[in-house]
């Protein structure tokens, strides 16, 4: 599998950033306000409508409480071509889950207000959200058994700091590449 330029040049000090100019300049933006297609959950007001013949970016939300965490990994995901949503707390990652209905949930353990468990059950019980598949992304990996998160019903398991193209390879794997493709109906009959 092929990653872009810019997931292969990141490594860990990249993710690890904590002054977000850096590392939005090292992304490849040219000044230090966060990209447009990064959203936050409570700054997201209404879904994005797309036509349906047309292809359209697969959604990802990203809740982790560490905003430098956060905006790295979003930053990393929106320029492989990913739309994407940020969240604050297992809470905003439910009530953004609800309301824009992403392809994947990128989900840390530890989050104050509402705990990634917290917020897991609560996307998996309800019948709009329960199909989206969520991924633990921790940093307390010696603590944490992969097999009892499959369990509880996540669907994979990424450590922190998760390098880009580990984080890209998984994501590839799960939902496939950032474009879906134009819709059976629109593109036609299959010709013989």
């Amino acid at each position: 599998m092929s990653s872009s330029p810019l997931v292969q040049s990141l490594n860990v000090s990249d993710v690890r950033a904590v002054n977000r100019e850096a590392l939005i300049l090292r992304c490849g933006g040219s000044d230090p306000v966060p990209f447009p297609h990064v959203q936050h959950a409570a700054a997201a007001t209404r879904p994005v409508r797309f036509h349906p013949t047309h292809s359209m970016p697969r959604t990802i939300l990203l809740a982790d409480d560490h905003e430098d965490n956060r905006l790295a990994l979003l930053t990393v995901l929106a320029r492989e071509g990913y739309h994407t949503l940020g969240a604050a707390n297992g809470r905003e990652a439910v009530e953004c889950a609800l309301e824009h209905l992403p392809d994947l949930v990128l989900m840390d353990l530890a989050m104050p207000v509402m705990d990634g468990r917290q917020a897991l059950r609560l996307i998996k019980e309800n019948p709009r959200t329960s199909h989206i598949p969520v991924v633990v992304l921790t940093a307390m990996a010696l603590s944490v058994d992969r097999d009892r998160m499959v369990a509880e019903g996540f669907a994979e398991l990424l450590t922190k700091p998760c390098m880009p193209p580990l984080l890209i390879k998984t994501v590839h794997a799960l939902i496939g590449p950032p474009e879906l493709a134009e819709s059976a109906e629109a593109a036609g009959p299959a010709e013989d």
